[in-house]
């Protein structure tokens, strides 16, 4: 006989899955009874399969020593059932886990380093690495979800439209300083347009680039959240897109060196957010972008001094 409850636990937890990736079509649930896991993935109108699965259910509860499969793109991973003690039952019994990039970088410190955590936080993306992220449902007293990575091989037009855009074509994926990356990608095409464009022609370009890529993380910034299950995602660097923009926009002059200087300054103000942290206090709608728009301002008004000083 079919354990309804069972059914109606993995059915909830397969269709918050799908919330994060609606184009995924099958699913995996080693372990679970093959008359459940059909039921709860008939439920959300996905194939059962052994095989590469866009999904995976990895329902353990109470077990330690639990992986997600690597073939799979978003899986969940239930540890610890509703019991009397589900506090003490989730600290005991925690989910394992293959380590992570950040992580490791974490290690080359001593244990619990102030300095560890900081450069780790900072330098790293978990884009080619697990993503842990623990929320309480009902019925079930802790899940763990994690995102494998992002495998755009079978993704729609659409998402893959959608995941070029937030990581300026890929570069939000690079492991180390993500950010950097993208404005050291873009620094050829700056370089190109004081070249080849009169300064009116190259503000008036860089300052469309900006209000285009600022509207871009404002329509973009939910979707980014729920695809990388984090609301600051390091993989989304769109956001640094509009703000080298709006630096560039905004140069006293029209010269190499100038453009590379918007570069450092605006990278500085970026990273160690002097004068920024206020506006991602005020959770604005589109917050993903307001501190690099403000970090822009600050690093342009820089670049101006030193013309003007120097």
């Amino acid at each position: 006989m079919t354990d309804t409850r069972l059914v109606a636990d993995l059915s909830s937890l397969t269709r918050r899955l799908k919330a994060l990736a609606p184009e995924a079509r099958s699913v995996a649930m080693p372990g679970v009874p093959d008359d459940v896991a059909r039921a709860a993935a008939s439920d959300n109108d996905l194939t059962l399969v052994d095989g590469t699965p866009d999904l995976a259910v990895i329902y353990r509860p109470g077990e330690e020593n639990v992986h997600l499969p690597h073939s799979a793109r978003f899986g969940e991973v239930a540890v610890c059932r509703s019991v009397a003690n589900s506090a003490a039952c989730c600290r005991s019994a925690p989910a394992r886990r293959y380590i992570s990039l950040r992580e490791w970088v974490e290690g080359w410190f001593p244990e619990n380093s102030s300095a560890g955590r900081f450069l780790a936080h900072r330098l790293v993306s978990q884009a080619v690495a697990d993503r842990l992220t623990v929320a309480k449902y009902p019925g079930n007293s802790e899940w763990f979800a994690v995102a494998d990575g992002v495998d755009i091989s079978r993704a729609g037009a659409g998402e893959i439209t959608r995941l070029l855009t937030v990581t300026y074509f890929g570069t939000g994926l690079f492991p180390i300083m993500p950010a950097t990356v993208a404005c050291l990608g873009m620094a050829p095409l700056g370089l190109l347009a004081v070249w080849l464009m009169p300064p009116l022609a190259f503000q008036l370009l860089w300052f469309a680039v900006a209000v285009a890529a600022t509207w871009g993380c404002f329509v973009l910034e939910k979707w980014s959240a729920r695809r990388f299950q984090s609301e600051d995602p390091k993989e989304f660097v769109l956001d640094e897109v509009a703000g080298l923009a709006l630096v560039w926009a905004l140069l006293p002059a029209h010269t190499v060196a100038a453009v590379l200087w918007g570069v450092l300054a605006f990278r500085v103000f970026d990273i160690f957010k002097w004068g920024v942290k206020w506006v991602e206090r005020r959770n604005w709608p589109g917050t993903i972008v307001w501190d690099d728009l403000v970090a822009a301002l600050y690093a342009a008004a820089v670049v101006w001094l030193g013309y003007r000083v120097l």
